[in-house]
């Protein structure tokens, strides 16, 4: 049986959609561009064109691939935790990648791999630096928590807004994280023997001071809402998008919805659950590193 995510999800009781057959597969008309990388490993890509990597001028800004890359997500149904370590992996088998579901966590990642990889053989490597400690692949390096893990993982593509935008109005957030404790949920207890429970903090900005930072808000920002749950930070993830006429949309894989869709932000935050106390404010600058490829 597959673990489940400890990424909360903000409705629980949605049914577990399986994969798609290979005959399904054919029968929708899905292929797998990026074959020699993303076949092996089990993914479902749609053979449509906003399911391709940047191909664009590489003089474009991040921020406007980004936009467009997760533009092209709009639509995409929702899947609780569709990827894993492929076929090979001893706790978690679903595929490296795969476009046909996403969750919250996955469309953010993909989208990023997707906006930075100049050449569709860049996808997965980029993906797997993203998702993995040091872009190593296996269930114990993975990036289970976002704020713990994720986010200093990722100091070489992201960078964190939050006080800069908060102003006097950032506030900290501690937690203790026991990974221990969550690889004994997953099964996968000799993932977190001897590792000691590790004290995790944070700036976060309450949901009352949104409308006043705003727009300070950059477009395409990572947006990470937290929450008062013990023993875990982050909520929900997905992407700011300011449109033409300066409206400020939230981007993200709903699962209350069943798919990716836009909504107003101050709306969301307004209309999201008690426990969801806030939001940290990222944002992808790339190459941060530039002497280093990914894996």
């Amino acid at each position: 049986m597959k673990p489940a995510s400890p990424f909360p999800s903000l409705a629980a009781g949605r049914p577990r959609r399986t994969s798609l057959s290979a005959a399904a597969v054919a029968a929708l008309g899905l292929a797998a561009p990026f074959a020699s990388r993303a076949a092996p490993h089990g993914a479902l890509i749609p053979n449509t064109a906003h399911r391709t990597p940047n191909t664009g001028p590489a003089e474009l800004p991040l921020a406007r691939r980004i936009v467009s890359t997760s533009a092209r997500y709009l639509g995409t149904p929702y899947r609780r935790d569709p990827l894993g370590e492929g076929p090979s992996g001893r706790v978690d088998r679903d595929p490296l990648i795969c476009t046909a579901c996403v969750d919250c966590q996955t469309f953010v990642e993909q989208v990023l791999a997707e906006a930075l990889a100049p050449r569709p053989e860049e996808v997965l490597p980029l993906l797997n630096r993203i998702r993995y400690r040091d872009g190593v692949i296996g269930f114990g390096t993975r990036n289970h928590f976002m704020v713990s893990d994720w986010l200093p993982h990722n100091r070489w593509l992201i960078r964190d807004l939050t006080g800069p935008v908060g102003g006097r109005a950032a506030r900290p957030m501690a937690k203790v994280i026991d990974r221990a404790a969550f690889f004994r949920s997953r099964g996968a207890p000799g993932l977190g023997r001897g590792v000691a429970p590790e004290p995790s903090r944070t700036l976060y900005i309450p949901r009352a001071a949104l409308p006043a930072v705003a727009l300070k808000i950059p477009n395409a920002a990572v947006l990470i809402w937290v929450q008062d749950r013990p023993g875990i930070i982050a909520a929900h993830c997905g992407f700011a998008v300011r449109r033409p006429d300066g409206a400020l949309l939230f981007r993200h894989a709903s699962e209350r919805r069943g798919r990716v869709l836009d909504v107003p932000l101050l709306s969301f935050a307004r209309r999201a659950p008690a426990r969801i106390v806030g939001l940290k404010v990222c944002q992808a600058v790339a190459p941060l590193d530039k002497g280093h490829r990914p894996r």
